[in-house]
C-alpha cells in the first residue's frame, strides 16, 4: 500500500514549521545543508517544503526530530502534526506504535498544557512578587520619604522657632526704637513749642523795636527842633548879651558925662533910667 503524501495545510503551518525548525537548526549549531545532508535529502528539500512547493512528510518530519533530539510534534502545529500522522496509511505495527505515539502526544499535550499553566501561575506569581517587590520598594521609599520629610518638618519647625526668635528680637527693637522716636518727636514738638514762644517773643519785640525806632525819629526830630530853637535862642540871647554890654558902655559914658558936668540929680534918675533898660532887656 502506497502512503499519500499529505500537506501541510496551510500558508500558516508552513511558516509555523519553518520558524521553529530554524530556530532548533540554530540552537544545535547545524545549518540547513547540513541537515538536508545528514538526511540524504537533495539539497533545496528544505526551502521546497518552507515554499509548498514539497509536501512535508511524516518519515521526514521524524527524521528532523530525531536529529534535534526533540519530539516531532514540537515543529509543527499541534492540528498540522495530527493531520499529518492521521493521513498517512501506515502496517499494522507502525499503526500501533502511532496509536502508542498519539497517546504520548496526548499525554504530552495535557503535560505541556499542565506545564503551560504552572508558568502562567510562576509568571503569576513572578508577577505577584514583582509587584510585592515594588509595593515593597515603594513603601520603603515612602518611609524614606516620611522620614526626610519630618527632619524636614523638624528643621522647618527649627528655623520657625529661630525666624520667630528673630522677629520678636527684631519687634522688640523697633518698639524701643519707636519708643527713642517718640520721645524725640516729644522733644521736638516742646522745641517747636520753645521755638514758637520765642518767634512771638521775638515778633513783639520786633513791633517793640520798631515802636522805638519810630519814637526815636519822632524824638530826634524834636530835639532837632529844640536844637535849632535853643541855637535861636543862643543867638538871640548873644545879641541881648551885645546890646547890654552896649548899653552898660553907654550907660557908663553917660555916666561919666553926667559926673562931670556936675548934675547929681539929674545924673542919678537917668542912671536909674539907664538901669532899668538894660534890665528889661537882658529879661527878653
Amino acid at each position: 500500500m502506497v502512503a499519500r503524501q499529505p500537506e501541510m495545510g496551510s500558508e500558516r503551518d508552513r511558516k509555523l514549521f519553518k520558524a521553529r525548525l530554524k530556530s532548533q537548526l540554530s540552537r544545535m549549531g547545524i545549518s540547513q545543508r547540513a541537515m538536508e545532508e545528514r538526511l540524504g535529502l537533495s539539497t533545496g528539500t528544505l526551502s521546497k517544503i518552507f515554499a509548498g512547493r514539497l509536501n512535508l512528510t511524516v518519515g521526514i518530519l521524524m527524521e528532523l526530530a530525531k536529529v534535534l533530539q526533540i519530539d516531532p510534534w514540537v515543529l509543527v502545529d499541534d492540528t498540522a502534526w495530527i493531520q499529518l500522522r492521521n493521513e498517512v496509511p501506515l502496517d499494522k505495527a507502525t499503526e500501533v506504535e502511532l496509536k502508542l505515539q498519539a497517546e504520548v502526544d496526548e499525554l504530552r499535550l495535557e503535560l505541556v498544557a499542565t506545564h503551560a499553566r504552572e508558568r502562567a501561575a510562576e509568571e503569576e506569581l513572578a508577577v505577584q512578587r514583582r509587584r510585592a517587590e515594588r509595593s515593597e520598594a515603594r513603601r520603603a521609599q515612602w518611609e524614606e520619604r516620611a522620614s526626610q520629610a519630618a527632619v524636614e518638618r523638624d528643621e522647618a519647625r527649627a528655623d520657625a522657632a529661630e525666624q520667630a526668635d528673630a522677629f520678636a528680637r527684631e519687634r522688640a527693637a523697633r518698639r524701643e526704637e519707636a519708643q527713642v522716636l517718640q520721645s524725640l518727636r516729644r522733644a521736638l514738638a516742646a522745641n517747636e513749642a520753645r521755638l514758637s514762644e520765642q518767634a512771638k517773643q521775638l515778633s513783639e519785640a520786633r513791633r517793640r523795636l520798631a515802636q522805638a525806632e519810630k519814637r526815636a525819629t519822632v524824638n530826634e526830630q524834636a530835639f532837632e527842633k529844640l536844637t535849632a530853637e535853643y541855637w535861636n535862642l543862643h543867638s538871640k540871647a548873644d545879641q541881648k548879651a551885645k546890646e547890654a554890654a552896649r548899653l552898660a558902655q553907654e550907660k557908663h559914658q553917660l555916666s561919666r558925662q553926667l559926673q562931670g558936668q556936675g548934675g547929681a540929680v539929674l545924673g542919678g534918675a537917668a542912671l536909674a533910667f539907664l538901669v532899668g533898660c538894660a534890665v528889661g532887656s537882658s529879661g527878653e
